[in-house]
């Protein structure tokens, strides 16, 4: 039987090991930005978050409640070091420092270093959970692992009746599939974290009224069109804006949700006329001050909200059964919200 520490312990040993990686930086006389502390909380809040959808989600069982907690807390523990090698979290500009493409693969290094050391000092001596952690912290940013891609309508009825245990020494393909899932959900309440923040102002966005910074037909286009927007190829293609930003964290709900119930908590909360709301409230010039004509704000901002509003009605409607989101019904969505929008 797969036996951790508590995660109440692990989330102790979590900030013991954020405050030792913020003594080293001080040590470097390193500035150590709110950015970096703020993923100390980030951890414990993606605990919780992924433990109680993995244990409500209705596709596990009650023994995979604690390994959901564990995807959450650690899945940015690279973060910690990164910063501290390149005084950055920005993945392209910290590659040279870390040589990983991006902090999921890093941290899965991390954690599997000096014979999984980092992984002992959060799991304790249990040891039949490594690689599938740490296949999870790899993989979040980006699943570039075919196994992993699937379907959702082919994982949701198999861990209802598979304790972990057999699990984890189970096929390769029934820890394909535990690994799919849990990227599902552990990327979902990612991306809910990150619209939460936005639309609570604790991330303050700093639009420029100027024409110069609204967005162009190309990321535009990328986004009505349910397309994936490249953040790093839109800059170098001088197309990237704070405008943009905004499209990319809407487009993060066509991609990542995939539990109805996730989606219906957004539309309940109000989230997405949130999110506008601060938009229009904060847009502000060059010079760091407020803008009240509304005739100087990107009115693709108001298009962009109504159009996900649209497109997460469509979701919800074509779902499977009410629940999840296949790849079917989130290609009829696409359509009927592509339709309607025109």
């Amino acid at each position: 039987m797969i036996s951790f520490n508590k995660i109440s312990d692990m989330k102790e040993k979590y900030k013991l090991y954020a405050n030792d990686c913020f003594l080293k930086m001080q040590k470097k006389n390193m500035n150590i930005g709110t950015d970096i502390k703020l993923k100390v909380n980030h951890g414990i809040t993606m605990s919780d978050a992924v433990g109680n959808t993995t244990l409500k989600s209705g596709f596990f069982n009650e023994s995979y409640t604690l390994s959901g907690s564990v995807d959450g807390l650690l899945h940015d523990v690279g973060r910690f070091p990164q910063y501290y090698l390149s005084g950055t979290l920005k993945d392209k500009e910290s590659q040279e420092f870390t040589g990983f493409k991006d902090h999921g693969r890093y941290g899965a290094y991390y954690l599997g270093k000096d014979n999984n050391k980092l992984l002992r000092y959060f799991l304790g001596e249990n040891k039949e959970y490594d690689e599938i952690i740490k296949e999870v912290v790899k993989e979040h940013t980006t699943i570039t692992n075919k196994d992993y891609i699937k379907n959702i309508s082919e994982l949701t009825n198999v861990f209802q009746n598979y304790h972990i245990d057999e699990v984890v020494k189970g096929s390769k393909d029934i820890k394909d599939k535990l690994i799919a899932l849990k990227l599902l959900v552990l990327r979902e309440e990612d991306s809910l974290e990150i619209l939460h923040k936005v639309s609570e102002l604790l991330w303050r966005p700093a639009i420029g009224s100027e024409k110069k910074y609204h967005i162009k037909d190309i990321p535009w286009q990328q986004f009505i069109n349910f397309d994936y927007i490249d953040m790093n190829k839109l800059k170098e293609q001088g197309l990237w804006s704070c405008n943009v930003g905004f499209l990319l964290r809407y487009s993060l709900l066509f991609h990542n949700i995939n539990f109805v119930g996730t989606l219906k908590n957004i539309k309940e909360e109000d989230i997405l006329k949130k999110i506008y709301i601060n938009q229009k409230n904060n847009v502000t010039n060059d010079n760091d001050e407020y803008i009240t004509d509304d005739a100087l704000i990107d009115p693709r901002l108001y298009e962009a909200y109504k159009f996900t509003e649209l497109a997460i009605d469509n979701l919800i409607e074509t779902s499977k059964d009410g629940k999840v989101i296949t790849n079917e019904s989130r290609e009829e969505a696409k359509q009927k919200t592509l339709k309607a929008f025109k």
